[in-house]
């Protein structure tokens, strides 16, 4: 039976999370009469590379000086290559049950189907993706989309025409097109978006938050690590500028003009924890009589943490009038997948009010004193511990117990005395 009159797999439009990429080098064209002299695949887990196969194919007959010329292998190369008879077995359990993808992959899966049928009887019906339709939905301006030349175009330096380097330059591929060419999806408040779910190979996304015009007061972003319930386990959960890291090194807060990011790789938040608030709050709100009415063109963007595409943006439309603390978005986990939650709920009491509404403990006395610190030595405060590599806090306690220790020095002086 021919190959295209079988009863083939599905051919499938998008890439699933769980993939086998899959390329071949032959003597010739036809499946009926020519041979497969190489084989390469890489196994992709949830988007993640989890191992590779290779190997070159001794054919029935020597191939000719053309293919030697193209693919660089040679028929001494291939004399003492294993047969496909030798490999069969072990080649059908490793393709078996899995989406095979592979650019033009159609001609791949014949001389697949062709030669496990001459040897074990069977016929190859896995669901597949063709990158070269991809390729021309993403990249419609190429005259020309075969993979020498869009590798050209993305500027991937990896030779081609060898099967396992062909399937690299498709992870690479893959990797440039899967999230480019696109508007940001705009969403609302309220509006949640499949984030993983639309793009299965992200593994790393920044949550940016910006605005046009502070209006003169001076914002804070800080995202909170909760569990289901809502709640943050401990202080090391809450991420900002003076705490900039989590310890599991899942979430990273990093201040730009106008705005803080964070960025967050998915695979390393903790089980435990299934939620990350992104928070805005207006420093000594109370004491400035400061609201967010003074705020204009505040977003949200989720970009692609390797491309830093933007896949999603959340425009603070809301008109807040006496709210001093906002939460802006969450991303939370949903099964096995990522989700975002456009929130956008303003209420007042500022970041006291966030800390306790995600059962943490304010603490008091270190604000009032923070309160009677000038903006001046604030300033000064942090940039010292941004040089020291430390938090403000131990800047602080430094400075006391240089203080406790020269008042400590005065006392023996005068006992002295």
């Amino acid at each position: 039976m021919a190959a295209n009159e079988r009863d083939k797999g599905r051919a499938l439009n998008k890439l699933p999370r769980d993939y086998t990429i899959v390329d071949i080098e032959t003597s010739g064209f036809s499946p009926e009469k020519d041979h497969i002299i190489e084989v390469g695949c890489i196994k992709y887990r949830d988007g993640q590379e989890i191992n590779r196969y290779s190997s070159l194919i001794r054919p029935p007959c020597k191939i000719s000086a053309q293919i030697e010329r193209l693919t660089g292998i040679t028929n001494e190369m291939l004399a003492s290559a294993p047969t496909f008879k030798m490999l069969s077995r072990a080649l059908w359990e490793y393709l078996s049950g899995e989406t095979l993808v592979g650019h033009n992959v159609t001609f791949d899966i014949g001389f697949l189907h062709k030669n496990f049928e001459r040897e074990l009887d069977r016929r190859l019906q896995n669901d597949y993706v063709d990158t070269l339709t991809l390729c021309r939905k993403a990249m419609p301006e190429l005259e020309s989309h075969s993979l020498s030349n869009i590798s050209r175009v993305l500027q991937i330096k990896i030779t081609p025409h060898r099967a396992l380097s062909d399937c690299l330059i498709l992870t690479k591929v893959i990797e440039k097109i899967s999230v480019a060419r696109r508007e940001p999806m705009k969403v609302v408040r309220g509006q949640k978006v499949d984030v993983t779910k639309i793009n299965p190979i992200l593994r790393e996304l920044i949550l940016k938050v910006g605005w046009r015009s502070s209006g003169g007061i001076e914002l804070d972003a800080a995202a909170f690590m909760l569990d289901g319930a809502g709640r943050a386990p401990n202080d090391s959960a809450m991420i900002f500028y003076n705490q900039p890291r989590h310890p599991s090194g899942a979430v990273e807060h990093v201040n730009v003009e106008n705005g803080a990011q964070f960025k967050i790789v998915l695979s390393r938040i903790p089980t435990t924890l299934a939620r990350i608030d992104v928070t805005l709050t207006i420093y000594d709100a109370e004491q400035r009589r400061q609201t967010f009415q003074q705020f204009e063109g505040g977003y949200v963007s989720v970009l692609d943490g390797k491309s830093g595409v933007e896949l999603l943006r959340y425009d603070l439309v809301d008109d807040y009038s006496c709210e001093t603390a906002i939460i802006l978005c969450e991303i939370y986990r949903h099964g096995s997948e990522w989700k975002f939650n456009a929130i956008g709920s303003g209420f007042a009491g500022g970041l006291g009010a966030l800390v306790k509404n995600f059962g943490l403990q304010v603490q008091e006395r270190k604000a009032s004193i923070t309160a009677m610190v000038s903006e001046t030595v604030k300033t000064e405060i942090k940039v010292l511990a941004a040089r020291r590599n430390c938090t403000i806090s131990e800047i602080v306690n430094e400075a006391l117990n240089e203080y406790l220790q020269s008042r400590l020095q005065e006392v023996d002086l005068n006992r002295v005395e």
